[in-house]
């Protein structure tokens, strides 16, 4: 996929609160070892160092655009790398995961990898976005389901491999995990209406989608998603109640 990191980064307050949320749950380590897969622009990476002012950290990414974006925010505790998330190794005191396992299948096998990453005491902490039955994914479903963008887009473009709540809590606890954490949390923004719906799904939802049309089609099924967007979103402002998982857990000394 092909990501923008600056319409991914037009709404950076709002795509925080969840990280802030994630790290309050992360105990006291020394010196600790930390890598953050799926790191992305690296702006909520290098926050990390609030909370571990003394940490090593790693962010890992697949997308080039993401870690050139990242790039400039290196130094010495905190480096970047491009690495599949399933492929990386290594021993680590906090393995770290913020909105990216969603565009990820096989949650209990890329769980498990994650687990393996984790030194004996080693903390994980995840956030992934839930709201897959939200009005905009029911939208992106509509819309590639007609033509001419039905010939180009994957009926899989507008879903994201989320298992039940309870399923990752059950992970975790097979995997030996203790002290687990497991919930979901509605998250309340506002957006300038259904203009202000679509800037935000263009930097994450429509991304897949946007990839695999052509560039003729584009513009129109932007408008065509638009036009959807507005028969739910009318007015100036739109209340957008963004559902996420978090989970932590710690790996027994």
């Amino acid at each position: 996929m092909t990501w923008n990191p600056d319409q991914y980064l037009k709404f950076q307050n709002e795509r925080e609160a969840p990280f802030f949320d994630l790290i309050s749950h992360l105990k006291p380590a020394p010196k600790p070892q930390i890598i953050d897969l799926g790191c992305g622009p690296g702006t909520l990476t290098v926050k990390l160092l609030e909370v571990y002012p003394d940490a090593q950290v790693l962010g890992v990414d697949v997308s080039p655009e993401m870690l050139v974006k990242a790039a400039p925010l290196a130094s010495d505790q905190v480096q970047f790398a491009m690495q599949d998330l399933r492929e990386t190794s290594g021993a680590f005191d906090v393995v770290f995961s913020h909105a990216v396992l969603q565009w990820l299948e096989d949650h209990p096998g890329v769980l498990t990898h994650m687990w393996n990453l984790l030194k004996p005491g080693g903390q994980l902490a995840v956030q992934l976005p839930s709201n897959f039955d939200s009005f905009t994914y029911q939208t992106a479903r509509t819309v590639i389901q007609r033509d001419p963008y039905r010939e180009f887009v994957h009926p899989s473009g507008a879903h994201r491999h989320v298992l039940p709540l309870e399923q990752y809590a059950e992970i975790l606890h097979d995997l030996g995990g203790k002290d687990i954490q497991c919930y979901q949390k509605v998250y309340p923004h506002v957006v300038a209406g259904a203009e202000g719906m679509l800037e935000w799904i263009k930097g994450t939802l429509l991304v897949p989608i946007m990839d695999q049309l052509p560039e003729p089609h584009r513009d129109l099924f932007l408008q065509e998603v638009l036009a959807e967007l507005k028969t739910r979103y009318p007015g100036e402002t739109a209340f957008f109640g963004f559902k996420r998982t978090l989970f932590y857990a710690q790996k027994p000394s």
